[in-house]
């Protein structure tokens, strides 16, 4: 159970606004209270309709406390009921599942973000998606004000069609899509033999529907002629990539060099550098000896004389 309430002027919260506080009930909640009135007050202020206590379902005795102290009328969906008997449809607005009440004389969507649609300001309403065949499910109810601004409740069951369509025809509110306007007998029964007048939008709705289908045949037919031309350029692409393929792979063993002349290049290339490096040591052990024979003369030269 909710109990909604409309703010006028909203509360507000730094730049934000709330038009709404909505305040959740289940019914096995009970309380007794004991109001802090006289008996005379109780008599000339509220004629008698709150008693110093009250007890019963605790929405029930805050709704009548609320509307004796407010001096408003509190709107119940009662008129309404779904085919399970629910007052309420289940619905989404905006990827945001909530429950769509559909009141005497507004359109009210809970919970986030609350939308209140009165009657007065409706443009017209449609119903989309309803012609989609049994394998849809759902279907969805949009609604156009009069200043321009539009509500889309998506999701709504298949099943929940035929209340909602006899409540907006009982609320005299204009149905935008007027052509479906037997479509809840074609649900409840599978088929509508109770009007014989055209409808001229399911006529069109299946022009529109074997013209689809035309042209999907012909753009079949197309993407079949496309397929086999693609086909056969690919059976000649096959052939010269793999004549392109037979042509590299000769070149490469052209270019590859043997493995035999390269170890033999290698070994020279290790015995030069083997030769190189002995006639080094050569030279050097040959100077270091004509050092080594200068200053033994130096020396004998020099002990002599």
């Amino acid at each position: 159970m909710f109990i909604v309430k409309c703010l006028d002027p909203p509360i507000r919260h730094g730049q934000t606004r709330y038009n709404f506080v909505i305040q959740k009930y289940t019914k096995e909640d009970m309380c007794e209270i004991t109001l802090h009135i006289s008996q005379e007050d109780l008599e000339t202020k509220f004629q008698d309709r709150l008693s110093r206590t009250m007890t019963g379902p605790t929405y029930e005795v805050y709704a009548r406390i609320l509307k004796e102290l407010v001096g408003r009328k509190i709107t119940i969906s009662k008129n309404y009921k779904t085919r399970n008997g629910a007052h309420a449809i289940s619905c989404a607005l905006r990827a945001n599942p909530g429950l769509l009440y559909p009141l005497e004389k507004a359109f009210l969507f809970i919970h986030k973000p609350p939308v209140l649609v009165r009657f007065d300001e409706v443009a017209c309403v449609n119903f989309a998606r309803v012609l989609g065949g049994s394998t849809i499910k759902s279907f969805d109810f949009e609604v156009e004000n009069r200043n321009g601004t539009s509500y889309t409740f998506s999701n709504i069951a298949r099943e929940d069609y035929p209340s909602l369509s006899e409540f907006v025809t009982q609320k005299k509110l204009a149905v935008k899509n007027k052509g479906q306007r037997n479509i809840r007998d074609t649900i409840n029964e599978g088929m509508d033999d109770s009007d014989n007048e055209p409808d001229h939008y399911l006529e069109q709705m299946k022009l529109e529907g074997e013209m689809k289908d035309s042209e999907d045949e012909d753009s079949s037919y197309a993407a079949e002629s496309e397929k086999d031309d693609d086909l056969e350029f690919d059976s000649q692409a096959s052939i010269s990539d793999s004549e392109n393929e037979a042509n590299a792979n000769t070149e490469e063993q052209r270019a590859e060099p043997k493995p035999k002349k390269i170890e033999r290049s290698r070994k020279e290339s290790k015995s030069n550098s083997k030769s190189k490096k002995k006639e080094k040591t050569e030279k050097s052990s040959k100077v270091s000896l004509v050092f080594y024979t200068t200053v033994c003369i130096f020396v004998s030269l020099k002990s002599w004389l």
